[in-house]
Order: C-alpha cells, then structure tokens, then sequence
C-alpha cells in the first residue's frame, strides 16, 4: 500500500510548477513537508520536482522521484508508531538553493522493526533554471554507524536530539538543537 501511495503521489498529471524564486520554493517545500511529511512517506510533490531529479545521502542514491519516493516509503515504517518528523526551517542559501532542516523520529523497517535515535537531518535541494529541485542532498548531525548502531544498541553515542516545540506565538517550530546549519556529511 505505501508503495502505491508513494507512487501515486509522484505522479506527474498535475503540472509542474516553474518559475519559482528560491525564497517561494522553500514556503512551497515547507507547506508540503507539513503536509505530507514526504521525507519518511514518500508523497512527493511532484510538481515541485524536476524530471531529471537525483537524491544522494551518506548511504543512498536515487537516480529519479520515484525511486526516491518508492525508497523512503520501503524503508521508514508507515503508521501512527512509524516514522515522524517536523520540519525546523526550509529557507533559501543561494539563489538557486534551498535548506531544510528537520528533525527526524522513526521506527525502520529492518529485522525487528528497530527504533533509531531522533537526529537532526539538514536537505539541501537544489534548484534548476526552470525554478525546480533537480538535486537533493542529505547531511546528518550524528554520524551514519552511530544511527545504525542506534537500532540495536540503545544509550550507545551521541545523544538524541529533543523533539522540537512549536512555537505558538508564531507557529514556527523552536529547537535547542541547532547550534549551526554547518553540518557535514558523515
């Protein structure tokens, strides 16, 4: 059923939405990620997306949208007790760039259907002439084996990141657990 869902929401029957500033895709990436958590559910939004779009993070490649979006679903338990995350920002870094950075809380489906430790992930989506994403990479704040590790072996590493709070005199979301937005990958 995710795999269906997934695949179903990258569609391409609605137009694609060009000619966005950097600054207006990120209000449309956020608004999205709100949504539909497309992160941990794969329900892309396709008309974001650019047909030639590539995904990469320290451990996975994706060479389309929808093995990106097929490889998110397969991946993150779907459910009430799967996979959470709460965007923390989505702003512009360049003119033809975007960041977002998140907070993520998921169950995996791995043997067992381990938990990993809530970590805090920064996207960067690039963005093409046409005002699409055509490239997202992934960095995160703990090192990849200490994530891995976090499946089976619980209190091992770095500590997990606090969940964020809304912030209710603005609706943004407050986090004491971005120092900087300077993560690297791992």
């Amino acid at each position: 059923f995710e795999e269906r869902a997934a695949l179903c929401a990258t569609s391409t029957e609605k137009p694609k939405v060009e000619g966005l500033t950097a600054s207006e895709m990120a209000g449309r990436v956020e608004e999205g990620l709100r949504e539909r958590s497309w992160f941990v559910t794969g329900l892309v939004d396709a008309t974001l997306f650019a047909d030639s779009f590539q995904f990469s993070d320290p451990s996975v490649s994706a060479s389309s949208l929808e093995e990106y979006a097929r490889g998110v679903s397969r991946f993150f338990t779907q459910g009430e007790s799967g996979a959470r995350m709460k965007v923390i920002y989505a702003k512009p870094t360049k003119p033809n760039e975007i960041q977002v950075c998140w907070w993520l809380d998921a169950q995996v489906n791995l043997p067992g259907k381990p938990r990993i430790k809530p970590y805090i992930v920064i996207t960067t989506y690039r963005i093409n002439a046409k005002g699409l994403i055509c490239y997202q990479e992934d960095a995160f704040a703990i090192p990849e084996w200490d994530i891995a590790l976090s499946a089976f072996l619980k209190g091992i590493g770095a500590p997990s990141a606090l969940e964020p709070e809304e912030d209710p005199t603005n609706n943004n979301i407050k986090n004491n657990n971005i120092k900087n937005n300077n993560i690297k990958n791992n």
